[in-house]
């Protein structure tokens, strides 16, 4: 598990709750099982992954088509300034909490962020991503 992710504040944290936090807390308490070590690390890269598709979705809906590649990379670079500065400090954090306390601590620290995400995506919505019904008309039915 990346340390810097688990503190730097970014969206990519947002999948702490859901992702490896929980694995990697049930490692700290079954060392030597490489199992759920395997499990853990290939079901965390694959959250992190979609969260991070979800993520770049996201940049880049924010783009303006005229001005995609500065927009989307002055976008990205703020996005990992906080992992980059106050990620380093995750190492003292598990040393003097522990590594199930942290990981714990961790884990729950996601919610303002998820919290946030929320009320940012209901007051400015992403335009053409509402999913209009489609009328029995339209679709037509076998047969008809």
């Amino acid at each position: 598990a990346s340390d810097t992710t688990v503190t730097s504040g970014t969206p990519v944290t947002l999948n702490w709750v859901t992702d490896g936090a929980t694995g990697v807390n049930a490692l700290t308490l079954n060392p030597g099982n490489t199992t759920l070590l395997y499990t853990t690390v290939a079901f965390e890269a694959f959250v992190q992954a979609m969260a991070m598709a979800a993520f770049i979705a996201y940049l880049s809906s924010l783009c303006t088509l005229r001005f995609t590649a500065t927009q989307y990379a002055l976008l990205s670079s703020i996005a990992a300034l906080a992992s980059h500065t106050v990620g380093g400090l995750s190492g003292f954090a598990a040393q003097s909490l522990g590594w199930t306390t942290y990981y714990t601590v961790a884990m729950f620290s996601a919610a303002p962020s998820m919290v946030l995400m929320l009320l940012i995506l209901r007051r400015f919505p992403l335009e053409g991503a509402r999913i209009k019904p489609v009328s029995a008309t339209a679709t037509g039915s076998p047969g008809h």
